[in-house]
């Protein structure tokens, strides 16, 4: 029962309760409150006949049936091929958006995550002396005046692009966008240095080294996190088995623990170390998404994370990331419910992961894994080759100097 409200109240807020109110908060504030509501209606039909034909053709055809293995079928008590209900059927779909988005944003997130905190630590602020830190300012502000330049020029530019109609109007105002975009990551990365150059300043005072330390033992963590994804993607490729580092670590310790109930007293209860396991991959990957979809937009100058476009408020910007990471959220539970199955094992959340997982929807190469999950590993080998390419985004002084003084 639990599990068809957590479905239910997901299927609600991405197909129904989300996009209304996006274009509620769009609307003009001093129209009256009802047809401030028609005009949220009317405006969000298209967009609810879309997802319709999303969900209701395939619904009517085979995508709607799911094919367990034999196995899974005997151990739950049901029949290895038949048809969805229209409920799950549609958080199928979700799920099936929601893992889109998550290869675009896991496959930067995964990679990105350990290595900018560990950059954070790398460089990390240190105590500097008066003449260092003058010529770390004096390296700073002709790129801080180039900035102010090019924010003028795009301001100026602004008005002609945004009028331009037709395929070139478009075109012109995607470059546009793309060169603000480039702005906006410059701008975060002077404000980053800027703030480094402050606290190695006032070393003293600003800095709390442990604070450095801490982003280490996160960037570690993240580091064996991913190290533990990828073999769990790319291990049944190779070895033609479903090897998980953290599922072999969650048998054990579940093993562990059934042979400590043997003695009296029963030991020590060591199921809440799977239970922090699962936590941490819940919020490990949460976090890679978000991280994804923002290296996304500051790193490659694509969307962001709090995109604002012309006439948007903070509160539909709000709305619809909240509508994004639902639909992430419905694709971490399947991701999670699949790489921790003798955690949840013999549970009716497992039992719906599973049909989702085999249904028709799902396409898997060589039986062992899906388009979504070729997607994320494509999108991880990209991240690597751009870092290689573009680096840490970081400011080298020393580099800078040596220039300098060549120059």
């Amino acid at each position: 029962m639990f599990w068809i409200v957590v479905i239910l109240i997901q299927i609600i807020f991405v197909f129904i309760a989300a996009p209304l109110m996006i274009v509620y908060y769009s609307s003009n504030e001093n129209d009256p409150f009802l047809r401030r509501i028609f005009k949220s209606f009317r405006a969000q039909l298209p967009l609810f006949i879309c997802l319709l034909l999303l969900v209701v053709p395939t619904y009517c055809s085979k995508l709607a049936y799911y094919d367990l293995p034999l196995d899974i079928a005997e151990e739950y008590n049901e029949a290895p091929y038949a048809k969805m209900d229209f409920m799950l059927h549609t958080y199928t779909v979700t799920t099936w958006l929601g893992q889109l988005a998550f290869a675009f944003f896991a496959g930067v997130g995964l990679i990105m995550m350990p290595y900018d905190l560990l950059m954070e630590f790398i460089y990390r602020p240190s105590p500097i002396d008066e003449r260092n830190f003058n010529r770390r300012k004096n390296i700073l502000l002709p790129m801080v005046l180039k900035l102010r330049t090019e924010v003028k020029r795009l301001d100026k530019e602004r008005f002609n692009v945004e009028n331009m109609q037709g395929l070139t109007g478009y075109w012109k105002q995607y470059l546009f966008n793309k060169e603000v975009r480039i702005l906006e990551t410059e701008t975060l990365k002077m404000a980053k240095e800027f703030k480094k150059l402050e606290d190695q300043a006032f070393y003293a005072k600003n800095v709390e080294p442990c604070y450095y330390y801490w982003l280490l033992f996160l960037s570690i963590m993240s580091f064996i996190f991913t190290v533990n994804w990828y073999a769990v993607l790319l291990l049944p490729l190779i070895t033609d088995t479903d090897f998980n580092p953290l599922q072999y670590i969650s048998q054990q310790i579940q093993k562990l623990n059934n042979s400590q109930a043997q003695f009296v007293g029963g030991g020590i209860d060591l199921g809440f170390i799977n239970a922090l396991i699962f936590l941490l991959l819940t919020f490990f990957l949460q976090a890679v998404g978000k991280k994804g979809n923002e290296t996304l937009g500051y790193r490659f100058a694509t969307f962001t994370f709090y995109s604002m476009q012309p006439n948007e408020t903070l509160a539909n910007a709000f709305i619809f990331n909240a509508l994004l990471n639902c639909a992430l959220q419905a694709a971490i539970v399947q991701y999670l419910l699949q790489s921790m199955t003798y955690y949840a094992n013999n549970s009716n959340a497992l039992l719906m992961s599973y049909k989702i997982r085999y249904s028709n929807m799902m396409c898997y190469f060589k039986g062992r894994i899906n388009i979504f999950e070729a997607l994320l590993l494509l999108f991880s080998i990209l991240t690597v080759l751009s870092l290689i390419w573009q680096g840490a985004n970081r400011i080298n002084f020393t580099e800078k100097s040596k220039k300098d003084v060549k120059k």
